[in-house]
């Protein structure tokens, strides 16, 4: 006998590569480079700002959330495979953000490599302009709902950031971090 499919799941999964065909086609537009693998999937509207002259590369079956995508002019945003960011995800790239394939990443997870300079207290904060520096998350990783991951970050291949975390130093491979600001609380048993 066999299993009978879900016809809801399958309009789900309908809309879901629907959505896809129209992201390639105005990522394709408006990115100096861009590379997107077979299968994505978009779950919700993604919304798409500052792309014109970014390069992008989303790996294969990848499934994005409803959120919220910004490449700058110049910057690079590589997204590896099998990677999911899942629904209201912020991931703002001014200068370069990796993720590794394999890694999941839950909802309301901010990924910033750009934020305000706020260093004279006689200046406006937004007229003092911004630092960058990129990010890099590694191979089979689990951000926890909520986390930020802020500038300069790098996330090892293995690690795990717990929810509502804020990542504002490097996390080594294969470790659990959390809290705020993120610490240390063990290695993943092997």
């Amino acid at each position: 006998m066999t299993a009978r499919r879900d016809p809801l799941q399958a309009l789900r999964t309908l809309r879901a590569r629907w959505r896809a065909f129209w992201f390639r086609l105005v990522v394709r537009a408006l990115a100096r480079e861009a590379a997107i693998g077979p299968d994505l999937r978009l779950y919700g509207s993604v919304v798409l700002t500052h792309v014109r002259g970014a390069k992008l590369r989303i790996g294969r079956h990848v499934m994005l959330g409803q959120g919220w995508l910004s490449v700058l002019p110049g910057a690079e945003l590589e997204i590896g495979d099998k990677v999911s960011l899942n629904q209201c995800f912020t991931l703002l790239c001014a200068t370069k953000v990796r993720i590794g394939s394999d890694t999941r990443i839950g909802e309301l997870v901010s990924i910033r490599d750009q934020d305000h300079r706020f260093d004279d207290p006689d200046s406006l904060i937004h007229e003092q302009g911004f630092a960058s520096a990129p990010i890099e998350i590694g191979a089979n990783c689990w951000i926890g709902r909520g986390a930020a991951i802020l500038r300069g970050v790098t996330i090892g291949d293995g690690a795990v950031i717990g929810a509502n975390a804020v990542v504002t130093k490097d996390v080594p491979a294969s470790e659990v971090w959390g809290g705020v600001p993120a610490r240390r609380i063990r290695a993943r048993e092997g």
